[in-house]
């Protein structure tokens, strides 16, 4: 399961052990061995009903037809808790991804939905304020994906502070930049995004 490339969280592993005192067992033994190829990132108190996250040390590890796809890419890229959070929403969005670019505070994720494709800005800091390496970044990913044909663009965060500034990003990219926008625009937080199947949206621009 681990090498299929798909994210995947101890909870998804409880049948395979056959009771969670085997499974904890099992976890502190690979978490206790240097050597061990399986690493865990626990998870927030949010999360606690998923369990860690497991993931291969090596990607030759990640079986080969599935090494370039987007999960092991990612796990190439981020770690810990940006790691963890990237894991539930692409446990949603996973099979249906068309690309993925990835920098060091955002990641741009472009989905196929039954009526085209949707646009995903996912940003990993908590801090979207002005000035900061995470806005600029975030901005130059809005932009980008504005000027394509999407069925939504939605920017969303994996922490609480930044979702306070989505809205605040967009106006100034409306007002200061004259970004206009070929789709609906949507807010979110991406673990609500992901465990509402994507319903769980706060529309900024559009129907």
């Amino acid at each position: 399961m681990v090498a299929a490339g798909v994210p995947t969280f101890t909870s998804a592993l409880l049948p395979l052990a056959g009771s969670a005192a085997a499974l904890q067992s099992w976890e502190e033994s690979l978490r206790a061995d240097d050597n061990a190829p399986l690493r865990f990132v626990p998870p927030r108190k949010r999360h606690s009903a998923l369990g860690a996250l497991v993931y291969p040390t090596e990607q030759e590890l990640f079986l080969p037809e599935v090494r370039l796809k987007p999960w092991p890419t990612i796990v190439k890229r981020y770690h810990g808790a940006k790691l963890f959070e990237l894991g539930i929403l692409m446990g949603y969005v996973g099979k249906d991804v068309i690309s993925i670019d990835c920098e060091d505070h955002v990641i741009v994720i472009r989905v196929k939905e039954s009526r085209g494709a949707a646009g995903l800005v996912v940003v990993l800091e908590p801090d979207l304020s002005i000035s900061s390496a995470t806005r600029v970044q975030a901005a130059k990913a809005i932009t980008t994906l504005a000027k394509e044909r999407l069925t939504v663009l939605a920017v969303m965060t994996t922490n609480e502070p930044a979702y306070l500034e989505i809205s605040d990003l967009i106006s100034t990219l409306l007002r200061d930049e004259k970004l206009e926008f070929s789709c609906p625009v949507v807010a979110a937080k991406s673990w609500e995004y992901a465990q509402s199947n994507g319903a769980k949206v706060e529309p900024l621009l559009g129907s």
